[in-house]
């Protein structure tokens, strides 16, 4: 899924350093960094694997859905009937 335009939707910060294909979120109290082409994020100073690496694609950066669930501390469900994601913040960001 695009990364920034839900990310920004749910109101984090987001800060892309294009030297470093490194995107920095600060949502709440989370902060992690994510790399184009890196299998991990950086939270807390310490790595957090990814179920895959995140992707530059026609100019958004692309990451796996759980994975934007578990850095950003939403949850995440899939709707078979309706064939869509779900995404619901936390009352409050951890």
């Amino acid at each position: 899924m695009p990364f920034r335009s839900l990310t920004e939707a749910l109101g984090a910060k987001v800060v892309y350093d294009a030297k470093t294909k490194r995107t920095t979120v600060t949502y709440g109290t989370r902060v992690f960094s994510i790399t184009d082409g890196s299998p991990f994020a950086l939270t807390d100073g310490k790595q957090a694997a990814l179920s895959y690496s995140p992707a530059t694609l026609n100019g958004s950066l692309y990451v796996p859905i759980k994975d934007f669930g578990d850095l950003l501390g939403v949850q995440v469900k899939w709707n078979a009937g309706t064939r869509t994601v779900e995404v619901t913040k936390a009352a409050a960001a951890k």
